[in-house]
């Protein structure tokens, strides 16, 4: 079911041509506790600039692991706790479940614990998107954003559906079909997930930056 997250996703894929406890090198805030660090020498190129940034947080904090696993990790714990509440369509929908794994796992709070409408971190200028290969290795707490929805037969106009990649590499989503009584939270492998969308730029990845991700800079969640 295409939301308000799902249609944004799209226009920036059309741009762009966007439970086990684990150890976290950064605070709640994505800061490191060394601060903000900057690259040396000259510009670097997109790929540099991971690398780098890849090698600073191991430097900093052996064995353990980046934001995008505590994503991973919020999605597996949504699986369980299935906190979304009643279904409404074009609200409390696929989109809507993805912001609020987002908002609560890197610090914001999801909505519904701020007992609010709006999600903080989706709208924010921290994610990069890009279209997805099938060569190129998901990492956990990837948002797969698929053109059409797995739940349906595919058919001409496109029907976005999103969902997080979990600790397991496997995907989770919330989803309501016409003749289901209710919503379910689905755990379904990436092949299952991207079955109706074979094509070329038919699936999207979208991902915490580099300098977000290794706790360069700090998330704006204000």
């Amino acid at each position: 079911m295409i939301g308000s997250r799902v249609a944004h996703l799209a226009a920036l894929v059309a741009l762009a041509v966007g439970a086990s406890l684990v150890a976290f090198g950064c605070d709640r805030q994505g800061r490191s506790a060394t601060g903000l660090l900057t690259p040396p020498g000259a510009a670097l190129s997109a790929r540099e600039y991971e690398q780098w940034a890849r090698g600073e947080f191991r430097k900093r904090h052996p064995g353990e692991k980046p934001l995008n696993w505590r994503i991973a990790a919020k999605a597996v714990e949504f699986y369980h706790r299935r906190p979304m509440g009643r279904f409404v369509l074009d609200r409390n929908d696929c989109s809507d479940f993805v912001d609020a794994i987002m908002d609560e796992a890197l610090g914001a709070q999801a909505r519904f614990r701020r007992h609010s409408r709006d999600h903080i971190l989706a709208r924010r200028r921290v994610w990069e998107t890009l279209y997805w290969d099938r060569r190129t290795r998901l990492q956990p707490g990837d948002e797969l954003v698929v053109r059409h929805s797995p739940w349906y037969e595919p058919y001409e106009s496109r029907l976005w559906h999103i969902g997080v990649i979990g600790t397991d590499g496997q995907v989770y989503d919330w989803t309501k079909l016409r003749n289901w009584r209710e919503a379910r939270y689905g755990r379904n492998s990436v092949q299952w997930f991207t079955r109706n969308s074979p094509g070329r730029d038919e699936i999207a990845v979208v991902r915490l930056a580099p300098e977000y991700r290794y706790c360069i800079r700090p998330l704006p969640l204000r």
